[in-house]
């Protein structure tokens, strides 16, 4: 298997490869670009805490990132973050040697882009919980972890891993990845830490306020989780490191094992439930975008290694089409692990609800909705989701003229965008029986209490109900897809559905 897994490598196979030697603007090229770029991102950053909109301000810092890495991936690779710079060298996919120019050149476009703003505005953006009294400095480390974890967990899968830029077919939705992590994260982590991910923000940005101690616990949390990321990518993608494990053919006929599929659909899962909880936790005046953006990055990311299924529904719905793309026992293993994803997820953001304000609400119909009301509701947007996810996802009509799908972790993302903005006042559009569990387990933990521990885990039936209505909606999908979707079987009815 042909080894071109650093992202100066990925480049030269592709539309970027340069036929003259370098020269020294060349070679200077790269590092001005991490301090131009990083300057654009922590200038907004600030623009946006000083004077911007809290409902808008995640989305203008993630469209931010966008185009950035859009600009610059030609010339640096678009790493404009030290914790992305760190988790690619730590897995062998950028060089030793540039490591720490890129570092220093991101540092030091972070203080300039830093000083820029307070030149302005005559003021500093400091680091720390807003609400002081509700948050703990390991509340700021984890949060700031687990989204660092995801934007260089999706950046090395869409921009450094082989299969997702294979010679000559590079994907080009990268930067959407990247820039929509900060969309996914930005909302349910503003309250609590300003939602920074990135270790240059956060030094500049503590240094000009003078901050030192959080200053510390953020990088700390950055880096963290950066060196998990860089411990998780190998899992999954085990075809990038022959010395590792025993990896035979090419990268066209390469298929993952199951243990690393798996792997894949459990971190998928969890990231998307936490980011649900989390926005609930913190009432963000926008959880279905939010959600919706971590399916859309984590399905770009994922999608070529297990399929990114990330919902039973949609896993379901595969199922039932028996067109050979997830066999039963494949598929009953994706359903264990992704509820299995979702309790996790539901223990780690009720500890956020209970030093919160305890803002996760009793799962069932809102308002003056029934259950009816909201059996046919999430029912019927769960349909969309997964039909939308067999049609771009595993459909070959029409043939496509590139090896990588571009669209799809889109067009899936926008069916929750869709979903969670016409249901949520019905249902809170969960459209996932993986986030109903994790909503069910959350509820219980953080409003149990020894006196009525029995009682509050009764509650767990209403998830019961939930996923049964979204299963329902896989089903739904799959029946509809048979009919609209003829040419996908052959036609002397070898590939139809069956009963074996």
């Amino acid at each position: 298997m042909a080894n071109y897994g650093t992202t100066e490598e990925i480049l030269a196979t592709g539309p970027f490869q340069k036929d003259e030697p370098e020269g020294f603007m060349e070679t200077a090229a790269p590092y001005v670009s991490e301090f131009a770029g990083t300057f654009l991102i922590v200038f907004t950053m600030g623009c946006c805490s000083i004077c911007g909109d809290p409902m808008w301000n995640p989305t203008g810092v993630a469209f931010t990132v966008l185009v950035a890495v859009y600009s610059f991936f030609p010339i640096s690779g678009g790493h404009l973050n030290p914790a992305v710079t760190i988790a690619l060298a730590s897995v062998g996919k950028f060089p030793l040697a540039k490591t720490a120019g890129y570092l220093i050149a991101q540092c030091l476009g972070g203080f300039a882009g830093s000083l820029s703003y307070w030149a302005i505005f005559n003021t500093t953006v400091s680091l720390g919980p807003p609400d002081s009294t509700s948050w703990q400095w390991y509340d700021i480390v984890i949060i700031e972890a687990l989204y660092t974890f995801m934007i260089c967990f999706v950046f090395m899968n869409c921009i450094a891993s082989h299969r997702n830029n294979r010679a000559r077919d590079q994907n080009h939705f990268f930067a959407i990845a990247v820039g929509f992590v900060y969309i996914a994260g930005g909302y349910p982590s503003l309250p609590i830490t300003g939602s920074i991910f990135n270790p240059a923000a956060s030094l500049a940005m503590g240094v000009t306020s003078q901050n030192w101690l959080w200053t510390g616990f953020y990088i700390l949390g950055q880096v963290g989780g950066a060196w998990v990321a860089s411990v998780v990518y190998p899992m999954v993608r085990i075809e990038d490191f022959p010395s590792l494990y025993t990896v035979s053919g090419s990268l066209d006929t390469f298929e993952s094992p199951v243990p690393t599929k798996l792997l894949s659909e459990f971190i998928g899962t969890f990231l998307i439930v936490v980011t649900f909880g989390l926005n609930i936790v913190n009432s963000s005046p926008a959880g279905p975008w939010s959600s919706a953006a971590s399916y859309t990055c984590l399905i770009y990311s994922l999608g070529d290694v297990s399929g990114g299924h990330f919902n039973p529904a949609v896993t379901l719905a595969v199922m039932l089409t028996r067109r050979g793309i997830c066999s039963i026992p494949l598929g009953q293993s994706y359903i264990l692990h992704q509820l299995g994803a979702g309790a996790c997820a539901g223990l780690a953001y009720a500890h956020f609800d209970v030093h919160g304000q305890r803002k996760i609400i009793e799962i069932g119909p809102k308002a003056t909705y029934n259950w009816t009301e909201l059996g046919m509701s999430e029912t019927l947007f769960t349909a969309l989701v997964a039909f939308a996810f067999l049609t771009v996802a595993t459909s070959t009509m029409p043939p496509s003229t590139t090896k990588t799908n571009f669209y799809s972790g889109l067009a899936i993302g926008s069916t929750i965008t869709i979903g969670g903005f016409a249901i949520g006042a019905i249902s809170g559009g969960l459209l996932n029986p993986a986030v109903a569990i994790g909503r069910a387990v959350s509820q219980v933990m953080s409003q149990a209490s020894i006196v009525n521990i029995a009682e509050d885990w009764t509650k767990l039936w209403a998830c019961l109900w939930y996923s049964l209505f979204e299963l329902g909606g896989g089903a739904c999908a799959a029946t509809v897809f048979y009919i609209t979707h003829q040419k996908e079987y052959l036609k002397d009815g070898s590939n139809y559905p069956h009963i074996p």
